[in-house]
């Protein structure tokens, strides 16, 4: 994707547009308002998990500066979008270079269906990439993945809206207001069926 197209991929992005890029967040309490928000609209199988993953900024700017891995962080000028603002929004995007056709999509020519995790992982084996300190004899991860039970949505998003992380902050205008009063009439929903004494 061209510099002068991703500022234009990242607006389009937030405004429900798809692109190859994939939304991050700076602010954990927002991550979690998505996650846990999104847990509200799922079903109540309590093996079931929310699924938080955490980026390593720093390792993917020093392999993307010294060439090692092909991916992009892009952080928009947030003053363009609200939404970017308030979620102090990241996005990513993997470049590939293919010369075997991927995956057709009766939509669109060819996609790439793997996730980042797997893609990053793959592309370091293959040219057997190291980062950090010479003597380690393991490496850290650039992508933790941390899964919640889905049974804590319901703490979790009371408590990040006790915080005032709701979908009033997160959301520009009545766009806000109404996912918000969305979301908390799921939340009480869930609560009352729960627990009906209350």
């Amino acid at each position: 994707m061209p510099n002068d197209v991703l500022d234009l991929a990242a607006l389009a992005q937030h405004y429900g547009l798809p692109t190859r890029l994939i939304d991050w967040s700076r602010d954990i309490y927002t991550s979690l308002y998505f996650a846990s928000s999104g847990a509200l609209y799922a079903s109540n199988d309590k093996s079931q998990f929310m699924v938080l993953y955490v980026l390593d900024t720093y390792t993917i700017d020093y392999l993307r500066v010294s060439n090692k891995i092909p991916i992009r962080l892009i952080v928009p000028e947030h003053y363009k979008n609200p939404n970017v603002n308030f979620q102090r929004g990241v996005l990513s995007a993997w470049e590939y270079k293919s010369k075997q056709p991927l995956e057709e999509d009766a939509n669109s020519s060819y996609v790439n269906r793997q996730s980042l995790e797997t893609l990053m992982q793959e592309y370091i084996d293959k040219n057997n990439i190291t980062w950090g300190f010479p003597d380690t004899a393991t490496q850290e991860p650039i992508i933790y993945k941390f899964y919640i039970p889905i049974n804590m949505s319901l703490q979790i998003y009371d408590y990040i809206k006790k915080l005032g992380y709701g979908a009033d902050r997160l959301f520009n205008g009545y766009e806000g207001v109404s996912k918000m009063m969305e979301d908390d009439m799921t939340y009480t929903s869930k609560i009352l069926k729960n627990d009906p004494n209350r």
